[in-house]
This record gives structure tokens, sequence and C-alpha cells, in this order.
């Protein structure tokens, strides 16, 4: 497998989980095919395997291709669920924006065996263009690197303390986008060797309250990306350690929360820096990696005495203070739907803490919070907020202009992230 860190390789694994995921659906309709294509592609990932191996992996796999579409042409297989399952988890990756508008395309207009072709087709490309890179890197002179292409800008405020990514133009601050870019490539630097990441260390004066806060934001990322690709490594056995996955999914779930709901940032340059960081690190892109380390477990192969050994180590840990949120979960380890399902939850039970905040600027705080819903998840956010607003005790007049801007922002949510007409939503979904 390719381990550079470049947008080609983040893409080769996004596309790799579509694949994994697909052959999961795949098995309800035909459970040889399934099996076959999952051995075959397995095969063509194998570093071990030459050319001529891959190749006739390739050719396997096309030969069952064709027996699933003569399955599906003949049966009419009902897969809007599947495609539906598919879009949402392409929806939640980090890909490059061009190639997921061209994979959702592809979801939406095919048959599952076509489907799989074409992602194998877009995996091979990615693949070649990481090689093509790798090869470029190689063949480059190792030149000594200008210092001033690192350089982190600070300023010192008159208490000594330090802000970093902020400069002064006069009278006025602003925030440095190369600073905070290059602070992000320290990041990836830090993590693909494994060392330690404190950007921080380097300056000698006090960290300024705001920045500590922004230090404790980026560290705790680190460190949970770090422990994520070191269970990577892991061979999963009766020793796997399965109760980590209880830690990461809380985390995740955790800080996403926070994420979604930080509304501060037009209220100063701090603010704004803050968001700034929260778009570049965010542990919505630790969601793409948790799915991995999930369909990890699913892929093995285990017999009985370990998934005997995970039931119950899963079984205590459902049952935790901690953790109980995760007690829906069906399988051994939250999957990745269910940190969806336990953040939309605790989103929507939230409204009635911070719903006066929501209506200023409402659009931009709704379309914010339901990032990851389903339709049914919206309806409910909805639905909550009409309950709120009713025990405010406006008057009817204040009452009814919050609710007529709520509504209109919820339909144009529902019309552009689903497709479906506006009156549709309106008596189908909202009207009750």
């Amino acid at each position: 497998m390719l381990t550079k860190n470049s947008v080609f390789v983040n893409n080769i694994r996004v596309i790799n989980m579509l694949i994994l995921k697909l052959i999961e659906y795949i098995n309800k309709y035909s459970v040889n095919i399934a099996s076959s294509l999952h051995i075959n592609w397995l095969n063509y990932l194998d570093n071990k395997s030459n050319n001529s191996k891959k190749n006739r992996s390739l050719e396997k796999i096309d030969r069952k291709l064709e027996q699933l579409k003569n399955i599906e042409l003949r049966k009419q297989l009902k897969k809007e669920k599947d495609i539906e399952n598919l879009l949402g988890l392409l929806e939640s990756t980090d890909i490059s924006g061009r190639y997921k508008k061209v994979l959702e395309k592809i979801i939406n207009n095919n048959t599952l065996s076509d489907i799989f072709k074409e992602l194998i087709n877009y995996y091979k490309e990615m693949e070649f263009k990481e090689l093509q890179l790798q090869k470029a890197n190689e063949e480059k002179v190792d030149l000594p690197k200008r210092k001033q292409d690192f350089v982190f800008k600070k300023i010192i405020d008159k208490n000594n303390y330090l802000y970093l990514n902020l400069v002064k133009n006069g009278s006025l601050l602003t925030i440095d986008k190369r600073s905070l870019n290059n602070e992000f490539i320290l990041y990836n630097k830090c993590l693909k060797k494994g060392d330690t990441f404190d950007v921080w260390g380097e300056f000698s004066n006090k960290l300024s309250p705001f920045e500590k806060r922004r230090k404790i934001y980026i560290q705790s990322v680190y460190k949970l990306e770090k422990d994520m690709l070191d269970m990577k490594k892991k061979k999963v056995d009766i020793t796997y350690p399965l109760e980590k996955y209880y830690y990461f999914a809380k985390l995740i779930v955790d800080n996403l929360y926070k994420e979604l709901t930080f509304f501060k940032a037009n209220e100063d340059i701090y603010n704004k820096l803050m968001d700034m960081t929260i778009t570049k690190y965010s542990f919505s892109r630790l969601l793409t990696l948790y799915n991995e380390l999930v369909l990890k477990i699913e892929n093995s192969e285990l017999d009985r005495n370990i998934i005997l050994e995970f039931q119950r180590v899963a079984s205590i840990y459902k049952k935790k203070s901690d953790y109980i949120i995760f007690r829906g979960s069906l399988w051994v380890v939250p999957t990745f739907k269910d940190l969806l399902i336990v953040l939309n939850k605790r989103i929507i039970s939230s409204i009635d803490n911070n719903i006066n905040n929501y209506f200023n600027d409402l659009n931009y705080k709704i379309n914010r919070v339901t990032k990851y819903m389903k339709i049914e998840e919206i309806v409910l956010l909805y639905n909550e907020f009409k309950n709120k607003l009713v025990k405010l005790n406006l008057k009817t007049e204040d009452l009814l202009i919050k609710y007529n801007l709520l509504q209109e922002v919820i339909i144009d949510i529902i019309v552009n992230k689903f497709g479906i007409n506006k009156d549709e939503v309106l008596t189908k979904y909202l009207i009750n």
C-alpha cells in the first residue's frame, strides 16, 4: 500500500473504504460473489502481489461483476438504501472536492456492479498519480530549506503573551494564513515520524490564555490521530485492545459537538483564528480514519473464541458511564453510523441551552449543526426548535417571525442537501 502523505493517498483511502463497504452490500445479494470480490480486491492491494497477479485479480473481479450485473438486471434489485448509505459515507470523508462530486454522480446513476468498476478505475488513477508524485520527489535534488519557508508569524502583547499566526498591520490585527499552513505542515511531518508536536516550544514567551486553548485543542487532535494510526498497525487477535474504540468514539463525538456548535467566528479576530484552526485540524477529519479501524475488525477472519471475547468486552464497556451513550450499538464497537447518531442526538437535545443564540445568523448555524444529519434527524431538530419557541412565551408576532424563518431555513437545507422538491418537504416532513 502507498504510505506517502498526499491528497492522492487520502483519496485512495476513501475509495478503498467505499469499495469494502460496497462488498458488504453485495453480500446481501450473493455471498459467493461478495466473497470472491473481497478476496481478489485484497490480493490486488497486497504489496507482495506483482503486476501479473494484480491483473489476474482484476480479471476475476470483472468476471464476478458481470455475474452481479446479470443478477441486478434479472431481479431488479432494490438498492436505494445501499446507495443512500454509500453517499452518506462519502459525504463525511475529506476526499478532494472534485472527486467527491464525480463519485457522487457515479454512485447515484449506476448499478452496484458499475459503481464497483468505476471505483476501481478511480482507485487505479489515484494510485498512478501518487506513484508519479513519489517518483518526481525521488528525482528532486535535496536543497537546503530556506528558513523563511517555515516561518511562524507571532505577536507579543504588552503582557509579554504570545499569539501565533497573527500579524499587525498598523493598529489592525490580521491572520497570517501562510503561517497557519506552515503549522499544519509541521503537524503532519511530526505525525509521519511519530514525533511530539509542539510548535509552541520554539518560543520563549508565555502563551496567552487564547493560545493555550488553541494548543490544547490541536494537541488533543494530534494525540488522537497518532493513537488511531498506531491502532491500524496492530494485529486483530485475542489481545487486540477493543476498548480503545470506545475511547476514540467518545472523544470524536465530544469534540465534533464542540466544533459544530462553535458559533463565535465573527465576534473578533481571535475567534476567527480559532474557527480557521478548527477547520484545518478538525476532528471531522478523523471520521474516515475511525471507519477504517472499524472495517479492520469487520474484514478480519476471527475464530469463535475471539468473537466471544470481543462480545464480552463490548458488553462491559457499553455499561460504563463514559460510554453508555453507545449502548444502542449492535456491534462490538461503535460504528461510524453510531457516532453520528449519538452526535446528532446531542445537538438536538441541546437546543434548549442556546436557542436565542441560534437566531443570530440562523441559516449559518443550522447548516453547520445539520452537517451529518439525515432528513429524519433534521425534522426532529425542527420539531424541537418549534417546541422550545413556544415555551419562550414570545409575543405572537415575534413567535411567527421566528417560526417562519426557521421553517424557511430547514426547507432550504433539505432541498439543497437531498434534492427534494420544496412542496414535498413541506407537506411530507414539516406539516404534522
